[in-house]
C-alpha cells in the first residue's frame, strides 16, 4: 500500500501511514494533506494496493471502513470499493 499522486499533484506533501498485518490479511492506512495545505480538486490515484498471492482461488478485496473528508475535515460521501480477485 502506497499513496497515489492525487493529493500531491499541486506540489504539496502528503502524510501517509500504514499498518499491514500479514497474518490476518488486514491493513490500515491513513492518507492526508499537510496541515494548512488546503484542499485539492481534480482526479487521480489516491492510493495503490499491491497484493502477493499465496495460493490459487477466489477472494474479495474489501474495505471495512473508508472515511473521506473535505478541506474543512468534514466527512464527504464516498462509496466503499471492493473487488473480486481470481488467482490461478
Amino acid at each position: 500500500m502506497k499513496p497515489g499522486n492525487l493529493l500531491t499533484s499541486d506540489g504539496q506533501k502528503a502524510i501517509f501511514t500504514r499498518n499491514i498485518l500479514n497474518d490476518t490479511g488486514d491493513a490500515t492506512g491513513n492518507l492526508s494533506r499537510m496541515p494548512d495545505a488546503g484542499g485539492i480538486g481534480g482526479s487521480g490515484v489516491l492510493a495503490v494496493f499491491t497484493f502477493q498471492a499465496i495460493a490459487p482461488g477466489a477472494c474479495m478485496v474489501t474495505f471495512s471502513e473508508l472515511t473521506a473528508r473535505n478541506s474543512k475535515l468534514l466527512p464527504i460521501q464516498a462509496g466503499i470499493p471492493q473487488a473480486s480477485v481470481l488467482i490461478k
